[in-house]
């Protein structure tokens, strides 16, 4: 076991985000008992043993797992830290739906929390890692079938893939109903919320990317959309600036 304060810095008083079922973000039920709502509100400050992040894995290759994620947020511009919860909504609101940003979780017991604008407004979902992998907290009886990844980034990536891909199909089948092509097409499909749709990251410093940082994501996406994703050894580049694509191997 290896235990290891993560993040070392008093978390700002927020409300623990809560459980949702990552296909759809609807309406807050009535809590469970023990199971906060999700954006519960509240005045007081968690208790100070439970503004530091003291984590125990069970490897050393849990450890890393976590840790070189953490590195990548770092690199990605839209981790925002020890962001409150109201803060939060109060950064994404007026933005389009499905921007989202990263930010530390006021629950001692996670990392990271995920903000994201919908149609409703801001709403919160903590990203748990488990088993070696990080993954978005929906209902209990469906954690064991939700998307897994070892990067924070990678999980994220999915999901904007995911909703692009939603948000085609829904495309295809309102024009195929508009043009009644089809007698037998399927009505248009109702959700029991607002689905959880992600497209853009909130970047924390308004000003824009670094340049450096803008050229490695566009090489990455070149690649991803070439079908080829050529190992940086075999690149004919300065091994420095392999160590630099490394570092951040990723689109968003």
């Amino acid at each position: 076991m290896r235990t290891t304060d993560f993040f070392n810095v008093p978390l700002s008083s927020a409300a623990n985000a809560g459980p949702v079922n990552t296909s759809t973000l609807g309406p807050a039920k009535a809590p469970r008992r023990n199971a906060p709502a999700l954006d519960a509100a509240s005045d007081e400050p968690p208790p100070a043993s439970q503004r530091t992040h003291f984590l125990t894995f069970a490897s050393e290759a849990a450890f890393l797992t976590v840790r070189r994620s953490w590195l990548s947020l770092l690199e990605s511009g839209f981790y925002w830290g020890p962001l409150s919860q109201a803060r939060a909504a109060a950064e994404l609101g007026g933005q389009e739906d499905g921007t989202f940003l990263v930010r530390n979780s006021a629950d001692s017991r996670h990392l990271y929390t995920l903000s994201v604008q919908t149609p409703l407004g801001a709403a919160n979902v903590r990203i748990k890692f488990d088993g070696g992998a990080f993954y978005l907290e929906t209902e209990r009886e469906l954690e064991v079938s939700a998307p897994k990844f070892e990067c924070i980034i990678s999980l994220l990536q999915y999901y904007i893939r995911r909703t692009a891909a939603e948000e085609e199909e829904e495309e295809e089948e309102e024009r195929t109903r508009r043009s009644g092509g089809c007698g037998d097409a399927a009505p248009p499909r109702r959700s029991r919320g607002v689905p959880l749709r992600l497209r853009r990251p909130l970047g924390r410093s308004r000003r824009p990317p670094r340049l450096d940082h803008c050229c490695r994501r566009t090489l990455n996406a070149c690649c991803a959309q070439s079908g080829s994703n050529p190992a940086l050894e075999g690149l004919p580049l300065p091994s420095k600036l392999k160590e630099f694509l490394a570092v951040y191997p990723f689109q968003l």
